[in-house]
């Protein structure tokens, strides 16, 4: 009984199970840790910004600060740098009433340049953070925008990048941008430290005629897919070398670029500085038309070629009222 209790009582055997008892604490807490989810991305609960994501610890990713409370609220969450990548003209004067600095490099939604991606991912590290990334909605181009950056700067991996765009509600269709994310890899950080770029409060926006050439070539291309469609959907065997998978393929990159077109004629409207009522219908039903053809593409493919005609026929319109007769809009 004595032996047994020396044994109980000694120091050093009492020390000895300390030492261990704090080992096993620690491989418990570092286990811990390990399994703790990553902290970001995350959605953050704002009263006047929509869609707001913290992707990294000093950037953010969301809808354009609409008003002054929203640049007073992106005041509040520290920001130090707001970067657009939407066409309209930012507001830089509610930003810098706030002391925000306001960078614009615009870019579409069919996918983003490797150049433009470089000068995100400068304006990034060298700007004073945190930085937000905003475009209209905050879905679909700031989301892949920042997402691309960051994973260019090494901060966040691909698998994050694609969270960043789950968690933002980025419509898959627009096949650029999720590509940029998907393909987006790290880079030499010195070469974009090196990188020469005017960061500017307000981009040039390209003009009527030069947005017309982007519609221009959406056009031809689905105009060259609808004569397919409409082969594809005759007798089987006046086209017997088309297999099904392919068929409905190709039918489904076509409505991504029906899409491609809804969000030309949105930016039309967005951007536009001419006031006349009938180009500004003539410009909307030019959207639902579009809408209502990527709607066909994807659903009711023989009712595809019949709002292609109707979309034609509004842009011939169009052009007959404000182009072909009365001149540009915009020069």
């Amino acid at each position: 009984m004595n032996a047994m209790l020396a044994r109980k009582t000694n120091p050093v055997c009492g020390l000895t199970h300390t030492i261990l008892f704090g080992i096993v604490v620690c491989l418990a807490s570092s286990y811990t840790a390990q399994d703790v989810p990553k902290r970001f991305p995350s959605q953050i609960s704002t009263e006047h910004l929509l869609n707001c994501i913290q992707v990294t610890e000093n950037v953010y990713s969301g809808a354009v600060p609409n008003g002054q409370l929203a640049f007073e609220e992106l005041k509040k969450l520290g920001i130090k740098t707001v970067v657009s990548v939407d066409g309209m003209k930012p507001n830089v004067e509610f930003a810098a009433s706030c002391g925000l600095t306001y960078v614009h490099l615009p870019h579409g939604y069919d996918g983003i340049s490797s150049q433009r991606l470089q000068e995100i991912a400068k304006a990034l590290l060298v700007l004073p953070k945190p930085v937000y990334v905003h475009c209209h909605h905050g879905k679909h181009r700031s989301p892949a925008a920042t997402a691309s950056a960051c994973i260019m700067l090494n901060w966040i991996d691909r698998e994050t990048g694609l969270k960043v765009l789950s968690i933002a509600g980025t419509n898959p269709n627009f096949r650029g941008l999720v590509q940029n994310v998907t393909e987006s890899k790290p880079v030499n950080l010195n070469a974009i430290q090196k990188l020469q770029v005017e960061f500017n409060a307000i981009s040039e926006i390209a003009p009527l005629t030069e947005q017309m050439v982007v519609m221009d070539e959406l056009f031809e291309k689905i105009g060259k897919g609808i004569e397919q469609v409409a082969a594809d959907n005759a007798e089987p065997e006046i086209n017997p070398t088309r297999k099904e998978s392919k068929i409905a393929q190709d039918r489904l990159k076509l409505a991504d670029t029906a899409l491609l077109l809804t969000e030309s004629y949105i930016e039309l409207l967005r951007t536009t500085s001419d006031s006349k009522a009938e180009y500004l219908q003539l410009l909307e039903h030019g959207r639902d038309l579009s809408e209502q053809l990527e709607t066909a593409l994807r659903r009711h493919p023989l009712q595809a070629k019949k709002s292609w005609t109707r979309i034609k026929e509004n842009c011939t319109h169009c052009h007959q009222k404000f182009r072909d007769n009365a001149g540009l809009l915009a020069k």
